[in-house]
């Protein structure tokens, strides 16, 4: 029996999993902040207060006595800040990386989405010209050299580095030590920092010289299981102690174990959470589909010799949100799409006739624009709300696709090599996922039962999962034995699609040459 905690962007996810069962789940909301444009912040604290809200409603759960280890995942790329007393509380003789107290600063997290470090990361790129390189991926604003170095340089009073005893880059990496793990960062998650050399595993030094972050204070490089609760984690969160800590892989690699890991089906999936992004699992080496823009991040034994290949939108059901506020007059996420769904059910699912771009918060996919805003082209006097909701659904969708291979290409392996796994919030909506499957031409398959990044945290954490979950959601059934609600693409491909999608692209490149300018 696994405690999985999935720490995301709008709330901390636990889960009690037993050989990919949820027997039981709990949640709680936190809110992001953002001060200026282009900010992106969260406080810790609330990360802390939610994990001990969601132990004490699994406490009672009959199962909890069973429970061997928590398994911890989450947002990947954030800047946390910690502090650690020198009053020691760890046994006599411990790890000097485990003694003291450990609380998190003061100061807000930075969030992967935030985009106000583009100077620094300018400034990084001069000293380390080679940065891309190192890396492995294309750098920008959002990585977290850059953003440390603004506030180092601003020395906000919020966020005064010279304190910082501990540097984490995920809300897991820092629950797991303050439950009393040592201070330690997943590869996947490392490798999307901007500050991880590629080709060592180990953290540059030049690129940390660059950006004024002392070596010391960062974490180990490599995830698993790095200690177990102490009394000090048992009293702040009630889990308990001498309890086995796992720090998972960040939540898309997690996300990925608990939707195609193992499998010899489906190899990409689409999520729809406050960001969305297409992943998969791909041999060292393999040619990405678009290079400029893609993420490749590594993954820790046994899959050391694969890379998760990452397509990866800022904004997905933030736009959606965004969208409903705007342009339903607040409607819910249930009466937008009733009302989406009578309009689909009119037109056959076909294009709405509008083309769109979601990049409410600059983009990274399928091109890396910082200053690039969201746009809805192609109105008309006669065009109704309904119909530029389901544009900016359709956006998504269709920036989405340009991380998949070409429509059919699935069909060609297995039917089951058809279906396209959906995870996050966005999946609950039908006609978002009727949209999705005639956009790619292939079956989406909703995974809205049991969050995937718990499943994938848990299964890590040494859960013996017994059967592959999209082979059993192809077959119609999911872990908790609800029907799987398989929604077919449309018989007949509509080519339109792939023309809007084309054209998006276009879209895309005119306006982020135009926002530069502006």
């Amino acid at each position: 029996m696994i405690l999985a905690v999935d720490v995301g962007t709008t709330a901390l996810k636990a889960a009690l999993v037993d050989r990919g069962r949820v027997l039981a789940a709990a949640s709680r909301a936190y809110a992001t902040h953002a001060p200026g444009t282009g900010a992106a912040e969260q406080d810790p604290d609330d990360w802390c207060a939610a994990l001990t809200a969601v132990v004490a409603d699994l406490l009672a759960h009959p199962a909890w006595s069973d429970v061997e280890a928590i398994a911890l995942t989450g947002q990947m790329q954030t800047l946390v800040l910690a502090e650690e007393t020198a009053a020691g509380s760890g046994p006599a003789g411990a790890d000097p990386a485990r003694a003291g107290h450990r609380a998190p600063c003061t100061g807000r997290a930075v969030l992967y989405s935030d985009t106000r470090a583009a100077a620094e990361a300018d400034e990084i790129r001069r000293a380390v010209p080679d940065w891309d390189e190192i890396t492995g991926n294309l750098q920008g604003p959002t990585a977290n050299p850059a953003q440390w170095l603004r506030l180092e340089s601003t020395r906000e009073p919020a966020t005064d580095t010279g304190a910082v005893r501990r540097v984490f880059f995920s809300p897991a990496g820092l629950l797991a030590w303050m439950l009393g793990g040592d201070a330690h960062c997943d590869v996947t998650t490392a490798s999307a920092t901007g500050l991880l050399d590629a080709r060592t595993r180990t953290w540059s030094e030049a690129i940390a010289r660059a950006a004024h972050l002392p070596m010391g204070v960062l974490p180990a490089v490599g995830g698993g299981d790095i200690g177990t609760v102490t009394t000090e984690g048992e009293s702040r969160f009630g889990v308990p102690a001498g309890l086995r800590i796992h720090l998972a892989p960040g939540d898309a690699a997690a996300a990925t174990l608990g939707i195609v890991g193992g499998s010899d089906g489906p190899t990409e999936y689409i999520s729809l959470g406050t960001s969305g992004w297409v992943a998969s699992i791909q041999p060292l080496g393999a040619a990405p589909a678009r290079p400029e823009a893609e993420h490749a991040l590594l993954l820790d034994p046994p899959l050391d010799q694969h890379v998760l290949r990452i397509g990866a939108l800022l904004s997905a059901g933030d736009t959606a949100a965004w969208a409903r506020r705007t342009l339903l007059g607040g409607a819910s996420p249930q009466e937008a799409d009733a009302l989406l769904e009578a309009r689909l059910d009119a037109t056959g699912c076909t294009p709405s006739g509008l083309l769109a771009l979601p990049s409410l918060r600059g983009e990274r996919f399928p091109v890396r624009a910082d200053r690039i805003g969201a746009a809805i082209i192609g109105m008309r006097p006669d065009t109704d709300q309904v119909t530029m909701y389901q544009a900016v659904l359709e956006s998504v969708g269709l920036a989405l696709a340009n991380a998949l291979p070409p429509s059919g290409a699935a069909d060609e392996q297995s039917p089951e090599a058809a279906l396209l796994p959906v995870v996050g919030g966005g999946a609950a909506s039908r006609p978002w996922m009727r949209l999705i499957a005639a956009i790619t031409g292939r079956d989406a398959l909703p995974a809205t039962a049991a969050d995937a990044a718990l499943l994938g945290a848990a299964l890590a954490a040494g859960d013996a999962r017994r059967e592959d979950p999209v082979r059993d959601a192809a077959a119609g059934e999911r872990a908790d034995g609800a029907s799987a609600d398989v929604i077919p693409a449309p018989a007949g491909r509509d080519h339109r699609w792939d023309v809007l999608r084309a054209r998006q692209l276009e879209l895309f490149r005119a306006v982020a040459a135009l926002s530069d300018e502006m």
